[in-house]
């Protein structure tokens, strides 16, 4: 079962209902809440890891319902979202599967109500997690009471292994399938160009701020969500950057790779070129885009476009390379690229899809392009199920894109409307075309009064 999320009336959003399939795709108007249901989804997907680290955390040997769980939920959701005393009632709802759905509304005192349903935990579940627990609390009393190396790295080990079983629990719990997630948010081009030294010293600045937020009351907290997302983007960048300093450029990856990889590992470095049309390498002097025969330009220097899009390219090509299990959540990733590179943006970005086990994609969009993109790669998967040779030498089979892997909605007048056509098994053209139905509308309105001899009826 795909997991779903249901909203009323929070933010720009009055209703909606998302399925979210390993490709989702959002459509809509500036501020018209595509946003706002990605980080809604991030949100929701990253419970996980709260509740882990404030149950092993813990003293307890059990789970203090309050504290290890509706506290955190509280605390990052203002994180998120800022203050709650302003807003209208709502009510989201977020289910994991069928027996697991999380319910956040507002109390009486325009505080976060969190309700998880009856059967989200069973006695089982607590039983389980109590055993890990319990386990892990008396391995940590033996390791600080003891001197032996031996005994002591068997000890670690053994830890090690319950810490991995408690996550996995938890993990289980809220249907998390990711051990690689990240928020690549639009006006990314804020990591090229900046001296290392100032890079350090704005995430310094950023993590003070964030730290900040977290001592103040619940409701009082600012929305720091772009913060704290633009911080954990940052520190991606720099590990990203110096996996290419280590190895040079994608090509230099590439000769590394195992036979296996190295396929889908091509086909990337040439959808990369297409929206490049250069080759990215980096060294001590320096992040550059090499045009043969042509020179260089340093990225800082180069077209806004490569700027925009260099951070997503580098993301899916290392994403494909490692095969994590990701949950990629990509704003605007058609910014500042003309039509044909932003084919070979959304083309690269199903491929690490595709290579993803339990992979999820999450795209937020204004560009018709991009659906029109997703539309041909449905296509060929439908095509290629009869026809696959023919079908691979127009779209690559590693773009295919089964149709129930797909949802899309598009945002406007504050619901969520889905645009995936069941019958013809695509996404609506009709929908994808009306902002060029409204301009030849224009158009021959234009041409008919150009026609016309100026004279009044």
């Amino acid at each position: 079962m795909s997991q779903k999320l249901e909203i009323t009336n929070f933010g720009p959003v009055k209703q909606a209902s998302i399925v979210v399939t390993p490709a989702l795709i959002l459509i809509g108007q500036q501020a018209s809440g595509k946003s706002t249901i990605a980080k809604l989804i991030y949100f929701f997907q990253s419970l996980s890891t709260e509740f882990f680290t404030r149950f092993y955390q813990s003293d307890n040997v059990g789970v203090d319902r309050t504290h290890d769980l509706i506290i955190p939920i509280r605390e990052k959701f203002y994180d998120f979202f800022g203050s709650t005393f302003h807003l209208p009632d709502f009510q989201i709802v977020y289910h994991y599967d069928e027996n697991r759905t999380l319910t956040l509304s507002l109390t009486s005192k325009k505080r976060i109500n969190a309700l998880f349903s009856d059967d989200f935990f069973t006695q089982e579940d607590y039983n389980e997690l109590r055993g890990y627990k319990r386990m892990l609390l008396q391995l940590k009393t033996e390791l600080e009471n003891i001197d032996n190396v031996a005994r002591k790295v068997a000890l670690d080990e053994r830890h090690l292994v319950y810490l991995h079983h408690l996550a996995d629990k938890i993990n289980a719990l809220f249907c998390n399938n990711h051990n690689d997630s990240l928020f690549i948010l639009a006006g990314r081009n804020a990591t090229i160009g900046y001296s290392e030294t100032f890079e350090n010293m704005l995430q310094q600045s950023i993590q003070k701020n964030i730290e900040e937020q977290g001592h103040r009351a619940f409701e009082t907290k600012e929305q720091t969500i772009d913060e704290t997302l633009m911080l954990s983007f940052m520190q991606r960048v720099v590990k990203m950057r110096q996996s290419f300093i280590n190895l040079g450029n994608f090509e230099g990856m590439i000769k590394n790779a195992n036979s296996r990889l190295k396929p889908k590992l091509k086909l990337a470095n040439k959808l990369i070129h297409e929206v490049l049309h250069g080759q990215y390498s980096n060294s001590e002097f320096g992040e550059r885009i090499v045009h043969p025969g042509q020179g260089y330009v340093y990225l800082k220097n180069a077209s806004s476009g490569q700027q925009e899009s260099i951070r997503i390219l580098q993301d899916a090509f290392l994403s494909i390379y490692q095969g994590n299990k990701l949950l990629r959540i990509v704003e605007e990733p058609e910014a500042h690229l003309f039509p044909e590179a932003q084919m070979a943006t959304i083309q690269l970005l199903v491929l690490m899809l595709n290579s993803s086990p339990s992979g999820h994609l999450i795209l937020t969009t204004h560009s018709p392009y991009t659906l029109t993109v997703i539309n041909n790669m449905i296509y060929a998967a439908k095509v290629g199920t009869k026809r696959p040779e023919q079908v691979n030498e127009i779209i690559p089979k590693e773009l295919w894109l089964p149709l129930e892997n797909v949802s899309a909605y598009i945002l406007q007048n504050g619901e969520a409307v889905d645009i995936i056509d069941p019958e013809l098994g695509e996404i609506k053209a009709e929908l994808i075309d009306e902002i060029s139905n409204v301009i030849n509308n224009q158009y021959d309105q234009l041409l008919q009064l150009d026609d016309s001899d100026g004279t009044e009826d």
